[in-house]
């Protein structure tokens, strides 16, 4: 697989949803980040991913760092989940 194919990254990334293999999602994520660094959506599913491993801290993290890279002028409203972890 050529390593800047993008929708070949994604279709990888659809299927470990699918199976729900959240450590597979994590590695996609993870290199993706690296590779296509300008997008959002592989934060998105990497925050999913740490959240379903109830590493709570690292879901808000990487939300936040994906938050940062949305240019403010392309006018799109997203709606980002927040997690936390509960206080006693």
């Amino acid at each position: 697989m050529d390593p800047s194919n993008e929708a070949a990254w994604q279709q990888l990334l659809n299927m470990a949803l699918k199976r729900e293999d959240i450590p597979e999602v994590i590695r996609i994520c993870t290199k993706c980040k690296e590779v296509f660094p300008e997008s959002p959506e592989y934060y998105f599913y990497l925050g999913i991913g740490y959240y379903m491993q109830e590493k709570y801290q690292e879901s808000l993290d990487t939300y936040y760092a994906g938050l940062k890279i949305i240019p403010e002028e392309n006018g799109v409203v997203i709606l980002w989940g927040t997690t936390w972890e509960s206080q006693p």
